[in-house]
């Protein structure tokens, strides 16, 4: 795999010890074979898990040996169509098999993992192979403040003056023209910045302002990621709820703003 500055994703794999098998790290071996119904409800948090990450800012990876170990297990399991094996194969196809010589290639301190197991801690540091890795629960909402605080390049709000900022309002020299008013803090406009979710690769994101319980977007003059830089700006201003609507792959978007624990999504019946 090629060299990145952005902040790696590892999944960890349960991985079940085995006199015919060589395990990756002994914290990864379970202590009891798994149930085929507790092996399906694993993968299918893994797959809405894999899908939410899969367009942020970030490379997701799986570590190769890992990968090998984990299928012997899951092929000890009822066989089924499709099985259990090729449900998790289908996932990994598209992502990075970074690891296979137990490397990975980025900064130390931006490299993350995942594993679905109640024995670790937020604060949990292991090694796979000669890498040390910050290992964190299989939860999305975690995962996602780890990433938040990890991204390159950084988010930065760079206020406009047309929108207004510091409970100002729109300036008054933008001769009379109806813009949204963004009437929080820089404080605030940050906060919400760094928590934003859409299509990073092209600079537009959304969040929810719990404060002013409305959408806000926020959108950047670098039309495409340029990872030789340190920060990218964004100008934010609000939008209500008939604007975003209308806007393309908001569903996506605000579904997953929901898993992250801003605003709501209800399915349409």
């Amino acid at each position: 795999m090629r060299k990145t500055k952005q902040p790696c994703i590892i999944i960890l794999l349960p991985e079940y010890k085995d006199p015919q098998n060589t395990t990756t790290a002994k914290f990864l071996e379970l202590e009891t074979e798994p149930s085929d119904v507790s092996v399906g409800e694993w993968i299918a948090k893994l797959g809405q898990f894999i899908d939410f990450f899969s367009d942020e800012e970030c490379v997701l990876a799986y570590n190769n040996n890992n990968l090998n170990a984990c299928l012997f297990l899951l092929d000890t399991l009822p066989e089924q169509y499709p099985s259990r094996s090729q449900q998790l194969l289908e996932m990994l196809q598209d992502e990075y098999d970074i690891a296979s010589r137990n490397k990975v290639f980025g900064d130390e301190s931006k490299t993350g993992a995942v594993l679905e197991s109640d024995r670790i801690t937020n604060t949990s540091k292991y090694k796979i192979g000669v890498t040390k890795i910050q290992v964190k629960p299989l939860d999305i909402k975690q995962v996602f403040d780890w990433l938040c605080k990890n991204r390159h390049p950084q988010r930065v709000v760079l206020l406009n003056p047309k929108h207004g900022d510091e409970n100002k309002g729109a300036h008054p020299d933008n001769d009379g023209e109806p813009v949204s008013q963004f009437t929080g803090s820089k404080k605030t406009a940050n906060e919400l910045l760094q928590k934003a979710i859409g299509v990073p690769e092209w600079g537009r994101l959304f969040a929810y302002d719990d404060n002013k319980e409305c959408y806000v977007d926020l959108m950047s003059n670098d039309k495409k990621v340029d990872l030789s830089k340190t920060e990218r700006p964004y100008h934010i201003f609000p939008i209500d709820i008939s604007t975003i609507m209308n806007i393309k792959n908001i569903t996506r978007i605000r579904k997953k703003l929901a898993l992250v624990g801003q605003g709501s999504y209800t399915p349409k019946k």
